[in-house]
C-alpha cells in the first residue's frame, strides 16, 4: 500500500433532532489505506468505511463505499433512528495519482556577460498541476561547475505528495579566467617588443603601460587578438610597466605584468663568453642608424674595422687590416660598435651602442 498525504479537515457532522433531544445517534467512517481520518489527499482509490452508532436503524450508505475518480471527493451517509431522528455525516478529502509538470525555470537575475554568470545564480522553478495543486518546486542558487552550458535540475511537488520528472535548465556560467601566461619582452633602441601567448578562451587582449618620466597611469598600447606590439613611443634608459590583459567570453580577466628598459646595448658575445670559430656579432638595431662601425681588438692591437648595414656582423676565418692579415686566435678580445648616420664617408657617429668582451676557445 502507497503512503498517502493528508491535508483536509474533516467536515463537521449535520445534526437534525429535534429540540431538546439527548439522542447519541451517530456515523463514524475510516479510510483505506492511510490515513485513516479520511483528510488531505490520496494517490489511489480510496475505501471508505462507515460505521453508525448502535441505536442507528436505518442508513443510506454502505459499509463500504469505493472512492476512484482524481479530483474531490465528499462521500456522505445519513442514519437515522426510531425516533426518526437523524444524522449525516460528509467527509472531504482529495485523490490525485497524477505527477505534476514543471513549465519554467526563472534565474533570479540577467547574465554578468556575454549570456555567462560568473558568480553563484539562484534558479526558481515553476510548475503546473491540475488536480491537488503544486505544493513546492526546487529552489537553489547554482555555484558551478563550471559549463557552457551547464544544467540546474529541478522538480515540482504537488499537494497529493505527487512529483515531477526531473527538469533541466541550462546555465552558461564560467568563474574561471583565461589561462594567460607571462608575456616577453625584448628591449632595443627606444623601442620594446612584446610577444605573448592568447588563451584559447579569450576573446579579446588589451596592453596597458604606465611608467616613463611622469610615471603616468596605464595607458592603453593595443586592443585586439595579436601576439605582439612594438613600443616605440618610450625612452632609452627609462622603466616601463606593461600589463597583458585577457577577457573571455563571460568577462573575466586574467593579468600579466612584466618591466622593460629601452636602451642601445650588445646583445651576443658578451660578458666574457666563450665562443668558436667564426662568431656572429650581435646588437640592438639603432632607429635613424644607415650603417654601423665594428672595432675588434686584442689587448691593446686593433684587429678589425667593419662597416655592416645590419644590425650584426660575421667574424671571418681570416681577414685585412691596416695591411696586416689576422686571423681569430684562441684568447680574449675586446669589440665595439657605433651607429653611422648618412653616407659612410661623412663619418657622422651617434653615441656608442655598447662594449663587449668574449673569449675565442682553444681548438
Amino acid at each position: 500500500m502507497r503512503r498517502l498525504w493528508l491535508a483536509v479537515l474533516l467536515a463537521p457532522a449535520i445534526w437534525a433532532a429535534g429540540a431538546g433531544s439527548a439522542s447519541a445517534l451517530n456515523v463514524s467512517a475510516t479510510c483505506v489505506p492511510a490515513p485513516s481520518n479520511c483528510r488531505g489527499w490520496y494517490q489511489e482509490p480510496v475505501s471508505v468505511h462507515w460505521f453508525p452508532s448502535s441505536d442507528a436503524r436505518q442508513a443510506t450508505c454502505d459499509a463500504v463505499e469505493t472512492v476512484s475518480n482524481q479530483g474531490m471527493a465528499n462521500p456522505t451517509c445519513t442514519v437515522s433512528d426510531s425516533q426518526e431522528l437523524t444524522v449525516t455525516r460528509t467527509l472531504t478529502f482529495g485523490i490525485d495519482w497524477t505527477p505534476p509538470i514543471v513549465t519554467a525555470a526563472v534565474p533570479s537575475r540577467p547574465p554578468d556577460a556575454g549570456g555567462f554568470y560568473r558568480a553563484p545564480v539562484r534558479v526558481a522553478f515553476q510548475g503546473a498541476d491540475a488536480t491537488s495543486g503544486i505544493a513546492a518546486c526546487t529552489d537553489i542558487d547554482y555555484a558551478g561547475p563550471d559549463g557552457d552550458p551547464a544544467q540546474v535540475v529541478g522538480t515540482c511537488t504537488d499537494a497529493a505528495g505527487n512529483t515531477s520528472a526531473p527538469f533541466g535548465f541550462a546555465v552558461r556560467y564560467d568563474t574561471s579566467p583565461p589561462a594567460l601566461a607571462v608575456p616577453s619582452a625584448r628591449t632595443g633602441d627606444r623601442v620594446v617588443r612584446l610577444h605573448w601567448h592568447v588563451p584559447a578562451d579569450a576573446v579579446s587582449i588589451e596592453l596597458l603601460r604606465s611608467g616613463g618620466a611622469k610615471q603616468a597611469a596605464d595607458k592603453v598600447l593595443y586592443r585586439g587578438r595579436g601576439t605582439g606590439f612594438a613600443d616605440r613611443r618610450v625612452r632609452n634608459g627609462r622603466r616601463y610597466a606593461y600589463t597583458v590583459r585577457a577577457t573571455d567570453a563571460a568577462g573575466n580577466v586574467a593579468t600579466a605584468t612584466l618591466a622593460a628598459i629601452p636602451r642601445r646595448r650588445l646583445l651576443y658575445p658578451t660578458g666574457g663568453a666563450v665562443v668558436g670559430a667564426r662568431p656572429v656579432l650581435r646588437w640592438t638595431p639603432v632607429r635613424g642608424a644607415r650603417y654601423y662601425n665594428v672595432q675588434l681588438y686584442r689587448g691593446t692591437h686593433k684587429l678589425l674595422s667593419a662597416w655592416p648595414r645590419a644590425a650584426h656582423y660575421r667574424l671571418r676565418a681570416s681577414w685585412r687590416y691596416a695591411g696586416t692579415r689576422h686571423r681569430l686566435r684562441p684568447g680574449a678580445y675586446r669589440w665595439y660598435v657605433w651607429p653611422g648616420r648618412g653616407r659612410p664617408d661623412d663619418r657622422r657617429f651617434g653615441d656608442r651602442v655598447g662594449r663587449g668582451r668574449f673569449v675565442v676557445a682553444r681548438g
